[in-house]
């Protein structure tokens, strides 16, 4: 019985230009067993089986080149990390010297340059599948868009994108390099990435919402809470990616219709949208996204003039320059104006943000994030030990006595009670939470009240922090400061 060939030893069909044209005004279709944002933020490609297409993300291997110099030598680097089954840029953005006149590429911007290297390492792998990173961005949702449109022509001779593919690159680039720098809030809502912004916050706030009664459930257990907050989390980044795609799909279709589209000012209303949820979606969370473009603007303004760069130690040993941006009492969450900051910011860059005095009940005191694509550039646990040990001394000022506070033997001082009102917990709670001990940080005296995150990309402080805004920028305006590089820790 003779054996059936593979897809890359059958032979090839070729389209007539119609077929073509056909295929790329047609819309892409969104499978959530074919297009996943299950991969972590710099999580390693390496364990995952040929047939995944990993897009964003995936951590490839370094280039042969550390320097290129000729366009002829940037298409090389990234068809060589295309041809190992990651199209990402990160290793390389970080890997490889671009010389002046070249301009670096996202994974979007990658997919729609070399569709035809995308599709031959899709007949050599058998790919049936994609991932991008969860809590997916522009790029992300992009890449994974035209690649998902490719997966279906393995058979086919020549790669057939859809017909906004150069566009969407373009457009994708300047927003993941931090060169979209819209400061209208009526245009910035009028542009792709607005209304992906307007997309988002509303699953964002669908996650708060529900999220919140999932953890203030008094039934269920830990483990039980735990396990449908994920079930919600899934549920979320697929939405994002259908509703994307959908959105994606009215741009390709406009395109087709009338010949042009930009991308940087669409008119909802003339965007032939078909999916009647996906309007009211962007509805909602459109007048949001520009309340908070606005306020935002505003407070960046500042950190922007008032930026510095600082040098910091790689995981290589080498010293890396790193431009830090600091916000002071923002209106918004400190998680909010990071997340804001990355498509202004370039790629090496430590965004500060503290919260304003209105945030009392929850959320972090104050957020210090970078990219965290970058951080095999290096990260951000060196800013740790700088805040915990001004944190430990103020609590040692400020509630010394926390042990007889807890077990009644001594009352507040005025000054301690009015941290604990507004913190809303008694000394006996704030003991609690204090001593908690935290995996990972044994070395600290109970639960830190600064830590970083998985992946070292952001420092995220308790609102049960007793810093100051004007603490805040004291340690800030230490950093780069000492004698010898700020070094990474271990």
């Amino acid at each position: 019985m003779t054996e059936p060939m593979s897809t890359s030893e059958r032979p090839l069909a070729n389209l007539t230009p119609e077929e073509l044209k056909h295929l790329a005004e047609s819309p892409v279709t969104y499978n959530p067993e074919v297009s996943k944002a299950t991969m972590g933020k710099g999580q390693s490609a390496e364990k995952e089986p040929a047939n995944v297409l990993v897009l964003d993300t995936g951590n490839p291997a370094k280039p042969d080149r550390a320097q290129v110099s000729t366009k002829e030598e940037q298409d090389e680097v990234y068809l060589q990390t295309i041809a190992r089954g990651v199209v990402d840029h990160h290793t390389i953005d970080s890997k490889v010297h671009l010389a002046e006149g070249l301009e670096a590429k996202c994974a979007t911007r990658m997919a729609a340059d070399y569709p035809d290297a995308v599709l031959k390492m899709m007949r050599e792998r058998g790919t049936t599948e994609i991932k991008v990173h969860n809590d997916s961005d522009l790029d992300a949702v992009s890449s994974a868009y035209l690649a998902t449109a490719l997966i279906g022509q393995k058979e086919h001779a020549q790669a057939t994108l859809p017909t906004i593919a150069t566009e969407l690159g373009e457009f994708a680039n300047q927003v993941d390099f931090g060169r979209y720098r819209e400061s209208d809030a009526e245009a910035y809502s009028k542009s792709l990435m607005g209304l992906f912004a307007g997309i988002k916050r509303y699953i964002d706030d669908k996650i708060k919402e529900q999220g919140g009664a999932i953890w203030g459930d008094q039934v269920k257990t830990p483990d039980e809470k735990r396990a449908e907050y994920g079930k919600l989390m899934a549920a979320s980044s697929e939405a994002l990616m259908k509703y994307s795609f959908a959105l994606l799909n009215a741009c390709n279709e406009y395109k087709a219709k009338n010949g042009s589209i930009d991308l940087k000012n669409l008119d909802l209303s003339a965007l032939p949208i078909k999916d009647e949820k996906l309007l009211s979606v962007i509805q909602e969370g459109l007048p949001k996204v520009k309340e908070e473009f606005t306020t935002f603007n505003s407070e960046f303004a500042a950190a922007e003039a008032g930026k510095r760069t600082i040098t910091v130690m790689g995981p290589d040993g080498k010293p890396r320059e790193a431009v830090l941006y600091t916000v002071t009492e923002t209106t918004l969450s400190p998680t909010t104006v990071t997340n804001m900051a990355y498509v202004r910011v370039p790629d090496n860059a430590i965004v500060a943000v503290f919260a304003g005095p209105e945030r009392t009940k929850g959320g972090d005191m104050y957020d210090i994030g970078m990219k965290t694509e970058s951080t095999d550039r290096f990260n951000l646990r060196f800013m740790v030990a700088h805040f915990n040990q001004l944190e430990a001394k103020k609590r040692a000022e400020v509630f010394g006595n926390l042990d007889a506070l807890a077990a009644g033997t001594e009352q507040p001082t005025e000054a301690q009670q009015l941290w604990l009102n507004r913190w809303r917990l008694t000394p006996a709670q704030l003991k609690e939470k204090w001593t908690a001990k935290r995996k990972g940080y044994e070395d600290y005296h109970g639960d830190p009240t600064v830590c970083v995150s998985q992946g070292d990309s952001l420092v995220a402080a308790s609102n049960t922090s007793l810093l100051t805004p004007e603490d805040f920028s004291a340690v800030l305006s230490q950093l780069g400061q000492e004698q010898a590089p700020l070094q990474q820790a271990a």
